[in-house]
């Protein structure tokens, strides 16, 4: 009775010290929701949550980190930073747009129409031991990513990703891309530092796509949402949102329970695939990346029009 008693005061006691907070994201100058934003701790990056497609977030904040700073990152919008306490309810956050503008009549003009293709479905996908398609295994708000060197500036058109016989299927996924300016280099095996003065948004949306079914899955963006990849190195990160009880990713150290859908690796050299896999540190004030060669490349396609 001591042992049952213990356990019901040790479970309430965790409730009152982790309070769950909640809340919408809006457009400061039209009111529109703005989804699949980044939320996290500036001290611990692993507090926090992402958005959904209504810009509705809701996570629970531990007593110690109760009144601390929270950033919250959006495609197309300025970090906001907020101090977020644990009985805050139905917040209405506030994020400035950052005014892109796709040249349509410049990209329309310059189109050649040469295709420019990164990945492959001819590309073998790489198997366990059961014979079964494998590929990244996402850790809880810890993405992954790719590099992709374009020898020439091009527009991103389309996009397919290859869901693996592993994990289950409906989890929504996230791609943000990131480009560099020429100064910066990047080296083999270290970690790579990519949110300071040298970096930027390259796509001004997120590319939002689900696992829908097993093998190739594929997207074509609208007009408006094309991608314009520059001449050099890009990153392109991607994360998975969590969505309701069967699709949370969680990554226990002992016991390695993973939910979710898996996007499959090439069981190719990265040389062939012109993709290279990355680790991705997102979601604090500290972001990095790392990667090496002998990593396996994610299935992902990308299908571009170079530009003259």
């Amino acid at each position: 009775m001591k042992k049952i008693l213990i356990l019901i005061l040790s479970s309430v006691f965790g409730l009152v010290q982790a309070q769950k907070v909640n809340g919408e994201l809006v457009d400061a100058f039209t009111d529109e929701k703005v989804p699949y934003a980044n939320i996290y701790c500036k001290e611990q990056a692993t507090i926090g949550s992402t958005a959904d497609g209504d810009g509705k977030f809701g996570f629970r904040v531990p007593e110690k980190y109760n009144e601390k700073e929270f950033v919250f990152s959006a495609i197309g919008y300025r970090d906001t930073i907020i101090r977020l306490k644990s009985e805050d309810k139905n917040l209405k956050i506030r994020l400035t747009p950052i005014m892109y503008e796709l040249d349509e009549t410049t990209v329309t003009a310059n189109v050649t129409y040469e295709k420019i293709q990164y990945g492959s479905v001819e590309y073998p996908i790489q198997v366990n031991k059961k014979g079964k398609t494998t590929g990244e295994f996402l850790e809880k708000k810890t993405p992954f990513g790719f590099l992709v060197k374009a020898s020439s500036r091009s527009v991103l058109r389309k996009f397919s990703y290859f869901i693996a016989d592993e994990g289950k299927l409906g989890s929504t996924f996230v791609m943000k891309i990131v480009g560099f300016d020429k100064s910066r280099k990047f080296k083999q095996g270290y970690m790579n530092k990519f949110t300071d003065s040298h970096s930027y948004d390259v796509s001004h949306k997120p590319i939002v796509f689900t696992a829908e079914k097993r093998g190739w899955n594929t997207i074509e963006l609208p007009k408006d949402d094309w991608i314009i990849l520059p001449k050099g190195i890009s990153l392109c990160v991607i994360y998975q949102l969590d969505k309701g009880n069967d699709l949370v990713w969680e990554n226990d150290s002992k016991t390695y329970n993973f939910y979710g859908s898996v996007i499959a690796n090439y069981d190719v050299p990265f040389s062939r695939t012109k993709l290279k896999n990355c680790r991705v540190r997102y979601g604090s004030p500290y972001d990095f990346f790392s990667y090496e060669i002998a990593s396996p490349s994610p299935a992902v396609i990308l299908e571009c029009d170079k530009l003259k």
